[in-house]
């Protein structure tokens, strides 16, 4: 069991995922606002926090761009929006959440994000996006373990690969949003996925 915070000021949005995640047997504490979260954070200890981007006042990314300048932030983040954008989603991982959920929320899609997130998985930024391509997606997605006895160029292979495949993952599949978040010229990025076998023909 996990304890979770859900941050939205819309009421009915808070109580929905409050019943989902509560019957899947997490410790769920609400918050209307930005002020409200600050307040749980400084009394409770959160394993996760679902944050909306758009509230009244102070939004989501003024939140965790708050938590992320002092060093504090509390626990993983995932972001959630009715009007996501790729620039919104490239701030918030940058910031550190690990995923961006657009609204409607699947509530399957959510208890899997939640689930990934808690473990530690990778996760992807926006859920709805066109799916990773087979050979990306078909890569294990547990930490790898680099043989150190490798030849330098090899060894640096074998982490560009399982780097740019996580990566990838995390962004959907969407090179365009990998390119921007991982500070990589688009054409480059395109070739190195290529050579690496991680983009389809």
């Amino acid at each position: 069991m996990a304890s979770i915070l859900v941050v939205d000021d819309e009421a009915g949005i808070r109580d929905l995922l409050t019943e989902v995640l509560q019957d899947a047997g997490h410790r769920v504490y609400a918050a209307e606002s930005a002020d409200a979260a600050r307040r749980l954070v400084a009394t409770y200890r959160f394993d996760l926090a679902l944050l909306d981007v758009w509230m009244p006042g102070e939004d989501g990314l003024q939140l965790i761009e708050s938590w992320h300048s002092t060093g504090s932030l509390p626990c993983s983040i995932v972001m959630l929006s009715g009007y996501g954008t790729l620039d919104r989603a490239v701030t918030a991982t940058r910031l550190g959440a690990v995923a961006f959920l657009e609204k409607p929320i699947r509530l399957q899609s959510l208890l899997s994000e939640v689930a990934g997130a808690l473990r530690g998985a990778p996760v992807p930024v926006v859920v709805d996006a066109p799916e990773p391509s087979t050979a990306a997606a078909g890569r294990s997605t547990t930490t790898p373990v680099l043989d150190f006895t490798l030849p330098y160029r090899e060894a640096r292979t074998a982490f560009e690969r399982e780097y740019l495949a996580f990566q990838l993952r995390r962004c959907g599949g969407r090179v365009a949003l990998l390119a921007d978040a991982i500070g990589l010229e688009r054409t480059n990025l395109y070739r190195k996925l290529k050579e690496l076998n991680l983009l389809s023909a």
